[in-house]
């Protein structure tokens, strides 16, 4: 979401200046009014691709799921819901392309244009994600989907924020 808003421009538009200029943003401490939406855009990046690359891991420590790491990095190969898991991973390549991408380095390689293209595979991967997430047996029981459990409730709302923003991005 907070690309969406980079990315259209939000910053630079009358209602913006009125809000900085609002008696409720000057009550706002300097230290939340000096926060970059770039710089948490980028630490948001961070943190994502951190609990995605942190996430598989953990399902090495799980006895009952039997999951090796070929399974990890193949997961087409696994014991369980292959074709879920592998929604997952190619979501996560996904986010590593994208988060590696707007590094520093990699920037000055590519040209505006096409770093604008290699990023939208952020979306691709955002919904992969939850359909993953959606689909997924927390449990790796291979049972069917509850689709009113609490956390498929939040893969649902993540569908729904998703969407509302392709949409918000191609519009603007």
């Amino acid at each position: 979401l907070l690309g969406v808003v980079l990315s259209t421009k939000f910053r630079t538009t009358p209602a913006w200046d009125r809000l900085r200029r609002s008696a409720a943003w000057q009550r706002v401490p300097l230290r939340v009014r000096a926060v970059s939406v770039y710089q948490l855009h980028n630490w948001t990046a961070y943190a994502a691709l951190a609990v995605a690359l942190v996430h598989p891991l953990l399902l090495l420590l799980d006895q009952k799921g039997r999951f090796s790491l070929l399974n990890i990095v193949a997961p087409f190969t696994g014991p369980h819901q292959r074709y879920v898991y592998t929604l997952g991973a190619v979501a996560l390549y996904g986010l590593l392309v994208a988060v590696l991408t707007s590094t520093v380095v990699v920037r000055r390689w590519l040209s505006n244009r096409v770093w604008t293209w290699v990023h939208l595979v952020s979306y691709g991967a955002a919904s992969l994600f939850l359909v993953h997430g959606l689909m997924a047996d927390p449990l790796l029981l291979d049972r069917p989907v509850d689709f009113l459990d609490a956390e498929k409730l939040l893969s649902e709302a993540g569908i729904v924020l998703l969407v509302a923003a392709v949409v918000y991005r191609v519009r603007y």
